[in-house]
């Protein structure tokens, strides 16, 4: 090698370092956002196959009871419609509280 050119391929193979950094840093931070993009659509396409897999049911039950395969009592799924009731105890006054309010 030729000292006189020397420096010259010095200042060119840092140059190339550089590049090569800055391409490594792009790529490691593309590839960062395709695995959090891919980790989203894996869970969208988990909602979706249960969701999938629960109209797939319902269907399966529906055309059962079209075809007479199968009966459901009117009870079973109007209860599973229906909210829970909730119920509250509340204590009695006693007869001295209620005479405070009187006065």
């Amino acid at each position: 090698m030729d000292p006189q050119h020397t420096g010259d391929l010095m200042k060119h193979l840092e140059k190339q370092n550089e590049l090569l950094k800055e391409a490594q840093k792009t790529m490691s931070h593309e590839l960062q956002k395709l695995m959090v993009e891919e980790e989203m659509m894996m869970h969208k396409l988990c909602e979706l196959m249960v969701t999938h897999r629960k109209n797939k049911k319902e269907m399966k039950k529906t055309q059962n009871l079209l075809e007479g395969k199968e009966t459901v009592e009117a009870s079973v799924t109007i209860e599973a419609q229906r909210p829970p009731i909730l119920y509250q105890y509340r204590r009695k006054k006693s007869k001295a509280q209620q005479e405070t309010f009187c006065l």
